[in-house]
């Protein structure tokens, strides 16, 4: 039985389904500094104001969830689980070249490496070859050793360096770059591959649960291909329908 099938309104109940635009209702760069929870509704508290709703959606990563409260209107079990969530150490750079230079010698792009700079890079060029784009991750402690260096243009620098360190790869000057440190990011505070801490799968199978008219969005809340930009659409999906079933049926 599917999750729609679960979700029903009862007998001979209006459809309370209402759709209307956000315009100006959508509120950017003001970052929710409290989360409270009512009788029948939820509010923020952000710098623009406070507002509340009927349900809440939480999209943002998970070790973000204590600062505006969230994690003490959870059930027990949930918050144990959250609150010992060991977050992803990751910088990620991206190098991108007039074409995909590497491909000329038979070359995939893809490296894995120990022991350097970085741990791995990754081909992501479009399929015409217009632009040559390799994406490079430095993870775990490779990434605690690459955040010292502070300097975003520093880190791009050892990238080149690390290329061209490599045997058979003579990388020319990218025509642009990017390095983002996503542990000194203060609204990811971590990278993408956070996980769960040691019995927290069987403690909570289902940690993202709705609870009580708050809901979960965000890949690594997916139900699958979490940690992908899948698993982020299948994660906002799986929110949208458990609003709606809240709705439909309260």
């Amino acid at each position: 039985m599917s999750r729609n099938q679960w979700c029903h309104a009862p007998v001979g109940a209006a459809n309370p389904r209402r759709f209307t635009a956000l315009d100006s209702d959508l509120i950017l760069n003001s970052a929710v500094t409290e989360i409270e929870r009512h009788a029948e509704w939820v509010s923020v508290s952000a710098a623009a104001g406070t507002y509340g709703a009927r349900n809440l959606v939480v999209a943002v990563p998970l070790q973000l969830y204590e600062q505006p409260g969230l994690l003490p209107l959870l059930p027990a079990e949930q918050r144990k689980v959250l609150s010992r969530y060991r977050r992803g150490e990751v910088i990620k750079t991206v190098l991108v070249f007039e074409r995909p230079w590497w491909r000329d010698r038979g070359l995939s792009g893809d490296i894995l490496s120990s022991g350097g700079v970085f741990n791995a890079a990754l081909d992501g060029s479009p399929a015409d070859g217009g632009l040559g784009i390799l994406i490079l991750f430095a993870t775990a402690a490779t990434a605690q050793r690459l955040s010292q260096t502070q300097a975003e243009s520093d880190r791009i620098s050892q990238a080149i360096d690390w290329l061209r360190s490599l045997s058979g790869w003579p990388a020319p000057n990218p025509i642009a770059a990017r390095s983002i440190d996503w542990n000194a990011d203060p609204w990811s505070l971590g990278g993408s591959a956070s996980r769960r801490p040691i019995g927290g799968w069987p403690a909570t199978p289902d940690l993202f649960a709705s609870s009580q008219r708050i809901h979960f969005a965000g890949s690594e809340t997916a139900n699958e291909w979490r940690s992908f930009m899948e698993g982020a659409l299948q994660s906002a999906e799986r929110a949208a329908e458990d609003v709606l079933c809240d709705v439909s049926t309260g």
